[in-house]
């Protein structure tokens, strides 16, 4: 049997400043198993922003993540919250984003780490 064992919170807010580079937003390594999930807020898009969000993973500890999940959002969101479903892993975890066009703009997040060991 596991439980939780640990709970690592991480809020603050990441503010792009040039256009076409990749900035880390969160960035986890561990060779105990990890519960990722969190949340990326683009309420400041505008009309004529697009912005890339990029999850990467290892799969062994301290590994090199590698890229697994990129997604592309446009203009004004109606759903401006992004979720990152749970991740149950062993190694490592990254979340990146990129604004390709537009206004540098200022993104919210909230993410937490779980540890997960066994009883």
């Amino acid at each position: 049997m596991y439980v939780i064992t640990e709970v690592e919170p991480l809020e603050d807010k990441i503010t792009l400043t040039d256009l076409g580079v990749e900035v880390e937003v969160f960035s986890v390594s561990d060779d105990r198993i990890m519960v990722i999930t969190g949340y990326i807020d683009l309420s400041e898009m505008q009309n004529g922003d697009t912005v890339v969000l990029r999850e990467y993973i290892a799969i062994e500890p301290y590994g090199i993540p590698k890229g697994f999940n990129t997604v592309s959002y446009s203009d004004v969101q109606a759903d401006p919250i992004v979720c990152f479903p749970l991740k149950v892993i062993r190694g490592a975890y990254r979340v990146t984003v990129k604004q390709t066009a537009g206004t540098p703009r200022s993104f919210k997040y909230q993410f937490f780490k779980f540890i997960i060991e066994p009883i």
